[in-house]
Formats: C-alpha cells, structure tokens, sequence
C-alpha cells in the first residue's frame, strides 16, 4: 500500500510543478505567487519519497526485530517535532518575504527599520 501511495504523492508533486509552470507561461499567475505553489509541489514530491523510504524500511525492521529487541528513540515524536519545526520556519520566512516593501531586499528593510529605536513622548498625561 505504500509503494502504491508513494507513487501517487510524487506524481501528484510532478503534475503540480508542470500545472505552475504552465500557469505561469501563460501569464496567469505573476512569478510573486510561484513560491507558495513550489513548497507545495516540493512537499507532495518529498513525502512520495518519505512513504517510499519507509515501506522499505519497515521491512529491514522487521527483520532487526526479529534478531533483536532494543530500545530506539521515540521516532514518530521526532518526525513530529521535525515537522513542526520545518513548517513554522517555512511560515516564518514567507511572512518575512512578504511583509517587505516590493523592490527592496530584505537586508535593507532591516537596516531601513526603526521598530528597534525605543518611543519617547515628553508629555505624559
């Protein structure tokens, strides 16, 4: 069943990468959009890839588990945190792409900024 869905994810990742491409040589999408739809299409191709790993992993464990029986780390609580992690970074770095003025770089939005200087009002009601 694995192999089976691994194929189907990282087709659906391909059928996705050549849909952008083509929305974008016909001109109906802007290439400021094209980020969000290639971390899309590049996490249907990983995870087909990921399934594929797995389905030949679980048999080479089921083998090790027959010849012995150890503790192992707590991996399904690691691919979890792993996850989370990737996520929120991926948010974090679209949020910062995006909240920048168009045509500057990020750098010098950075030192263009004056969210670090501290307010000070003289008159305090």
């Amino acid at each position: 069943m694995n192999a089976n869905l691994s194929q189907q994810m990282s087709l659906l990742g391909v059928a996705a990468v050549l849909c952008y491409a083509l929305l974008l040589s016909a001109d109906l999408v802007t290439f400021e959009v094209m980020p969000q739809f290639v971390v899309s299409a590049l996490i249907f191709i990983t995870s087909g890839r990921l399934l594929r790993s797995r389905a030949s992993r679980e048999d080479d464990d089921a083998e090790k588990t027959a010849k012995s029986a150890r503790s192992e780390a707590d991996w399904q609580w690691l691919s979890l945190l792993l996850n989370w992690c990737m996520s929120l970074l991926v948010l974090g770095i679209m949020a910062l792409w995006l909240m920048k003025p168009i045509g500057i770089d990020l750098l010098k939005t950075v030192q263009q900024s004056t969210a670090h200087d501290s307010y000070f009002s003289g008159y305090i009601p």
